[in-house]
């Protein structure tokens, strides 16, 4: 991650921190959570049609679409970064990443003592007619 993607990313969490009450006052509790959210088994009962949402008070709304407000600005700033990122990568660098230390003196990458070529030739020889 670069480091305005971190920021970005660092800004966007604490936004989230804050609405769904891991920090600040009432963290742990459950205070500053919507209530359904409070009661986790709220969370199981499937068969209401009534949205979670529902239970949140104004303030909480409105610091969830703040939250996705700054999310939705942040998106395309973070796809630039990502496609500006993958521009200025090279060839050799992702394949390092992706197949790590390339030492051709170790297993699997190591040739093998021999090429195939003596057990094909015995196999050859068990299967000759005496």
């Amino acid at each position: 991650m670069t480091v305005a993607t971190t920021m970005l990313a660092r800004q966007g969490q604490v936004l989230f921190d804050e609405i769904s009450g891991f920090r600040g006052q009432g963290a742990g509790d459950g205070a500053s959570l919507p209530r359904s959210f409070a009661n986790p088994g709220n969370m199981t009962d499937m068969s209401s049609n009534r949205s979670t949402i529902a239970d949140w008070s104004p303030a909480e709304v409105a610091r969830a679409r703040r939250w996705v407000r700054t999310w939705r600005d942040a998106g395309p700033r973070l796809e630039a970064i990502r496609r500006r990122e993958l521009r200025e990568l090279d060839a050799f660098t992702a394949i390092s990443w992706l197949c790590g230390p390339a030492s051709y003196d170790e297993p699997p990458r190591a040739p093998k003592p021999t090429s195939g070529l003596i057990e094909q030739q015995r196999l050859f020889r068990m299967l000759r007619r005496p």
